[in-house]
């Protein structure tokens, strides 16, 4: 449940109408969200999500400059990763993703 409310609350800061799940101040470990928590919420929550998961990597990687095509090519990458390593922790996944 605490894994719903954190992409929730992603959904709600990238501008989507979300109802939250728990309480405002509860606090999630992003590194333990798995990639099937991902599967489980609507396409515009997950690509909520997968984009904090990617910007948050970005800013740790030091990566400054952003081409369209490679956002899209990773993204598509996160997505394939998860579906095909649904235990894996989306922290843990978007890495992966970027080396492909």
């Amino acid at each position: 449940m605490c894994a719903r409310y954190l992409l929730s609350a992603i959904a709600v800061a990238g501008g989507l109408a979300v109802p939250p799940v728990a309480a405002q101040d509860q606090k999630v470990d992003v590194r333990t969200i798995s990639c099937v928590e991902l599967e489980k919420v609507d396409d515009g929550d997950r690509i909520a999500a997968i984009f904090f998961f990617y910007g948050f990597h970005a800013a740790l990687l030091g990566v400054t400059d952003v081409s369209p095509a490679n956002l899209e090519r990773n993204v598509r990458n996160i997505v394939a990763f998860c579906r095909d390593n649904p235990a894996t922790p989306i922290f843990e996944a978007v890495p992966r993703a970027f080396q492909r």
